[in-house]
């Protein structure tokens, strides 16, 4: 069969393909038998009139790329459809039982981070059990803490997967989703701001910003790769930031590491959340002293090397600044214009480390 040599050795190479009303995944098991799955909005199914058999084969065949690496392949078994199949479970613990990995829920095969989310899911399960055995915390407190991370981490993938699915082709419905999106996380946005607002980081985890397992500058390289748009951020439009500590309260939350669980503390505001640490916390220090540009910039830069989390200035630049937008959008920090002074000016970076385009070659074999 053609993908046992052209895509990958072994033919192992997974393909993810746009038609326009849908996707296609291309999943080689091995060098004879592959998974394809079709994904598409019920609507259209429903308004083609044809069985799921139909609808299947239709869209393999107007595939060129994957019609091309079946060719002489049979089908193994009968074509099967559902629908719906994201979950996550309303309670993830109970008595003298947890669920983690897919028991805890389901997003979507398409970011393929179900592994992912079962080891970290794993590890914090075992640190809780270890920490409920010596008695360090409070029992509720720990479960809560775990079943927080589970059911977050679950939705994230979700929402991030259906926009995924949503972009494909239909850019409005991108931003209108994305508005709920935002609704959901507690802020008020209309759909233009509620898509900024995804692009540019509208979660945040431990300290740093992301996305579902991306960091926020990958998240914004997905988004315009799927939209062919530019995301702007708001923060060139100001020159001076000041914190918005408004009624903020401080709460614990659980961190997992040295086989440990600790606590940490972070602010909250409504449902938004600010951890007291990682990049937020070196921005909301830096804040404290000052917000112009003049003084932000070189202190950002200078902490972010420090901490080697970026190496050169712009790079450090880009990264600090990503954070800024993402504390801007959910309303921790406010952007003011200075009469007389320059707005911040710096060309962000296109990384493109998260998706590429298919650029393989298919080569040529001959028989010997």
């Amino acid at each position: 069969t053609e993908w046992a040599f052209s895509i990958g050795k072994g033919g192992t190479r997974v393909q993810v393909m746009s038609l326009g009303y849908g996707w296609i995944w291309f999943i080689p098991i091995s060098p004879t038998r592959t998974s394809i799955g079709l994904v598409c909005p019920a609507e259209y199914y429903r308004q083609t009139g044809l069985s799921k058999e139909e609808v299947y084969l239709k869209a393999v065949n107007e595939e060129p790329r994957i019609a091309s690496l079946i060719k002489g392949a049979t089908a193994d078994g009968d074509i099967k459809g559902t629908k719906d199949w994201s979950y996550y479970a309303e309670r993830t613990y109970g008595d003298n039982w947890f669920l983690v990995g897919e028991a805890s829920g389901f997003a979507d095969p398409i970011l393929a981070a179900g592994l992912t989310m079962a080891h970290l899911g794993a590890r914090e399960l075992a640190y809780t059990i270890m920490a409920l055995d010596q008695q360090e915390h409070s029992e509720t407190w720990l479960k809560d803490q775990l079943q927080e991370n589970m059911t977050r981490r679950v939705a994230q993938h979700i929402q991030f997967a259906d926009f995924w699915y949503t972009a494909n082709g239909c850019f409005t419905d991108v931003k209108e989703f994305t508005r709920t999106i935002a609704a959901d996380a507690g802020l008020d946005f209309d759909a233009n701001r509620a898509f900024q607002w995804l692009g540019t980081g509208g979660f945040m985890d431990d300290g740093n910003a992301g996305l579902s397992g991306y960091d926020l500058e990958s998240v914004i390289d997905t988004i315009e790769f799927m939209t062919e748009g530019e995301t702007q951020l708001d923060v060139f439009k100001y020159n001076r930031f000041l914190l918005n500590m408004d009624d903020a309260v401080e709460e614990d939350v659980a961190g997992y590491e040295d086989g440990k669980v600790v606590s940490r503390r972070r602010w909250r505001k409504g449902k938004s959340v600010l951890p007291q640490r990682g990049m937020y916390y070196v921005l909301v220090q830096i804040l404290q002293h000052g917000g112009d540009v003049s003084f932000l910039v070189p202190n950002m830069i200078a902490a972010i090397k420090k901490h080697g989390a970026r190496h050169t200035d712009k790079e450090a630049m880009s990264y600090g600044l990503c954070h800024l937008e993402s504390l801007l959008k959910s309303g921790w920090v406010r952007g003011v214009m200075v009469p007389g002074q320059p707005p911040l000016r710096f060309e962000m970076p296109k990384h493109q480390r998260a998706m590429r385009k298919n650029t393989d070659t298919f080569l040529e074999f001959t028989e010997a």
